[in-house]
């Protein structure tokens, strides 16, 4: 087994105990008493961004100069002997989103109560083109960062430290997922739960592929498709009533 450093310690308590601690202590503080209006949205992109490329970096520094093969932490080509694997990961993740999309927008009422919770609950938000333009920038920084530190390194680390057996990987996806949820805690917990659950088809998405490139996609898709959800949502218009709707059909 390979040995983990000093630094590989440090960086994984920073990354798995100290952030998710962090997030929790913030909770909704961390954005109370902030008026959110384009120029502070843009402003939290870009230096959210720059602070996620700064977590992949470091990982990806502390690997590299560990000596430990690069494929290891995911940059390498899908390596997969059985396609049904990742296929059932991204699928049925998928449909669970597309079910709570639906959920959350498929009426006026659903949609008018979407966005009272998310002003509240994710105000950061893009409600503009050229807010979203701006965010554009954040979801391919989350997508390709995040990924690297929570799944290609995060991973590859405990995998080292526990073992590569089949029941302490089922341990494994289950931490790193509750870890990644923990640090998005500020967004309240039913926000928790379903970036658990999309960290765990993100993980095994890793682990059944060998590769980032799928967490990667399908992290982008997913961020791209919130964006633009709310980009309809919370765009200062005024939507018509089932009743106003009616009369104009």
């Amino acid at each position: 087994m390979e040995q983990l450093g000093i630094l590989d310690h440090i960086y994984a308590i920073l990354l798995g105990i100290v952030a998710p601690l962090f997030a929790i202590k913030a909770g909704h503080t961390s954005l109370a008493g902030i008026s959110f209006d384009t120029r502070t949205k843009i402003a939290l992109y870009r230096g959210n961004s720059l602070l996620l490329w700064i977590l992949a970096i470091i990982a990806t520094i502390i690997w590299w100069f560990s000596g430990r093969p690069m494929a290891n932490m995911g940059f390498q080509w899908p390596q997969i002997d059985d396609w049904y694997v990742p296929a059932l990961w991204a699928g049925v993740f998928s449909m669970l989103y597309a079910i709570d999309v639906w959920r959350k927008t498929a009426t006026v009422e659903a949609r008018a109560a979407t966005r009272a919770h998310w002003l509240v609950h994710a105000p950061f938000l893009p409600a503009s083109l050229r807010e979203f333009a701006h965010y554009c920038l954040l979801a391919l920084t989350a997508a390709c960062a995040e990924e690297i530190a929570f799944r290609g390194y995060l991973i590859s680390y405990l995998l080292l430290l526990l073992g590569n057996q089949p029941e302490t990987t089922v341990l494994i996806l289950l931490l790193n997922a509750l870890i990644f949820g923990l640090v998005h805690w500020y967004q309240g917990r039913e926000a928790v739960f379903k970036i658990v659950v999309m960290s765990l088809s993100f993980g095994g998405l890793l682990l059944s592929t060998q590769s980032l490139l799928f967490p990667v996609l399908l992290h982008l898709a997913i961020d791209l498709a919130g964006g633009l959800i709310s980009l309809r949502i919370l765009q200062p218009t005024i939507e018509p009533t089932d009743e106003e709707r009616d009369f104009d059909l």
